[in-house]
């Protein structure tokens, strides 16, 4: 259906440029590889231009892209937490430019009220919106790997889900 779309739009072999750093998260560079592949099947050229983090953080904040990779840790820790810190997600100054208030009045309540009708209408709102305007497409999961054991007390996480050891101790 894709490569259907891109031919009716007269977009067979159109190139676009693929941003990656997989330096500083070497998943990225396999899902870039991936994606350029994915691309081709449905007839657009997509180029990687591998860059370094900061070159990366630089393009991504000022929406200087067509297509990126990019990995999104904190959707993990609650559904609210994505729409509030992750830079496309956000419901002012996010890189697509997109700016609605009614997303902005919802982001602003499912993030401030707990469970109940009114929070789940407002959720239905969000995907809604998401899904209208389509500014990003997830295209896969990056699972983090835990292991634990019984004894291990006192671990702390980030917002990034990422585990704070200072305090940690065995109970031997």
């Amino acid at each position: 259906e894709a490569k259907a779309l891109i031919e009716k739009a007269g977009a067979t072999g159109a190139s676009v440029e693929l941003l990656s750093y997989s330096q500083a998260e070497p998943a990225l560079g396999g899902m870039a590889q991936i994606l350029q592949s994915s691309f081709q099947e449905i007839g657009i050229n997509a180029n990687i231009s591998e860059m370094s983090e900061a070159a990366f953080v630089a393009r991504f904040r000022k929406s200087n892209f067509d297509i990126t990779t990019h990995v999104y840790v904190r959707a993990g820790r609650s559904p609210s937490a994505i729409l509030l810190s992750a830079v496309p997600f956000r419901s002012k100054n996010n890189v697509a430019g997109v700016d609605s208030q009614s997303y902005r009045d919802d982001v602003a309540f499912v993030t401030t009220h707990g469970d109940g009708a009114e929070t789940e209408a407002a959720w239905k709102r969000i995907d809604e919106f998401l899904l209208s305007e389509n500014w990003v497409l997830p295209v896969s999961t990056l699972p983090v790997q835990w292991a634990s054991s019984p004894e291990l007390k006192d671990v702390r996480f980030n917002l990034d889900g990422m585990p704070i050891f200072e305090t940690a101790s065995f109970n031997q």
